[in-house]
């Protein structure tokens, strides 16, 4: 017993050395790895850029004009002008004795009808008439009673009334010219041999030396009596003044001249004749010397009016009051100063 107790405890204190000398090893690796491994550097913090500064595209505001205008085409018409027609139908056209263009002379011929019908009508009641005379002197020379003189005298004086209208309608069988000037008008839809209805326009007769510009348009209603325009013929300015529109024309006339504008010239250009096209400058409102701006670079937003500002370098959104508006400048009436600069983009 006491030699196995003694074996025992030899045992225990080997088994105790060894578990003492493998965690001095341990220990003594880890100590020593630390030494082993290379010293870690100080990492250093990248250097701050600032961001690149935006540039701007500005445009400054300035003073000077600016114009609210309409623009349109019109055309040259005569004030003069006169429709030729017959009031009652009498008869076949036989010729026209002018063409278009042609200048005639107060009392030329224009229009001639075929007259041989009523003519043969006249030269009859004629003869009637002068044969109720006959009859009425025979009567009274073989004593008739005074009933039937009166009827007699009442036949001849039927026969003198019918003559004398048929003379009168062979006096305005022919259209002749009530005024001098050019003829603009022939009605074509009418040949040789056919029959001349009433108040049908055949021709008319225009005054060159009397014209004014006509507009016919949905913008009528925007021109009013005496409002100044700019006629421009052949790049050329000619200033004029409104004389007529719808609006200051009898009622009864407004339905047949509707949407028609007529422009009165104070100098006419020279050599210009009727239907020459034009163009026509109604000013509505002008200003001089005024702030004004691009009109896209003025914003709205929920009814506000802004613009961007380009102040100490930042971009500022100023609230603008603006007055005369066209489709390329805006006025400002409030909230910029001249020299302000607008940023473009």
């Amino acid at each position: 017993m006491g030699i196995l107790s003694r074996i025992d405890r030899i045992k225990k204190r080997t088994i105790k050395l060894a578990i003492i000398m493998s965690m001095i090893t341990i220990l003594s690796g880890s100590l020593s790895g630390c030494f082993l491994y290379p010293k870690e550097k100080e990492v250093m913090a990248p250097p701050l850029k600032e961001p690149p500064q935006i540039k701007y595209t500005t445009v400054d505001v300035a003073r000077g004009p600016i114009e609210d205008s309409l623009s349109v085409s019109g055309t040259f018409v005569s004030v003069t002008r006169v429709n030729l027609f017959y009031e009652r139908s009498l008869g076949r056209l036989k010729a026209y004795h002018v063409k278009v263009g042609d200048y005639v002379e107060k009392g030329d011929l224009l229009v001639e009808l075929d007259t041989s019908a009523l003519e043969s009508q006249i030269k009859i009641n004629e003869l009637n008439l002068r044969k109720a005379e006959i009859d009425l002197l025979q009567r009274k020379a073989s004593g008739a009673d005074q009933y039937a003189l009166m009827k007699i005298q009442i036949d001849i004086e039927n026969q003198k009334e019918q003559l004398e209208g048929l003379k009168k309608q062979l006096e305005h069988a022919n259209l002749t010219a009530p005024i001098s000037g050019q003829v603009d008008f022939i009605n074509t839809n009418y040949k040789v041999g056919d029959m001349i209805p009433a108040y049908t326009d055949l021709c008319r007769i225009i005054d060159q030396k009397d014209l004014q510009v006509e507009y016919r348009g949905d913008k009528a209603y925007e021109f009013k009596l005496g409002m100044e325009t700019e006629i421009i013929v052949s790049n050329n300015v000619y200033k004029g003044v409104v004389v007529s529109t719808p609006s200051n024309m009898p009622e009864e006339l407004a339905t047949k001249i509707r949407e028609t504008v007529y422009i009165k010239l104070y100098e006419l250009p020279e050599n210009v004749k009727q239907g020459e096209t034009v163009r026509i400058k109604l000013i509505r409102q002008r200003k001089d010397n005024v702030l004004k701006l691009p009109r896209e670079l003025v914003k709205m937003y929920s009814g506000r009016k802004y613009v961007p500002v380009l102040i100490d370098g930042k971009k500022v959104e100023k609230t603008v009051e603006t007055g005369i508006e066209t489709p390329t400048e805006v006025e400002i009436v409030n909230g910029l100063q001249e020299g302000d600069k607008v940023i473009y983009q």
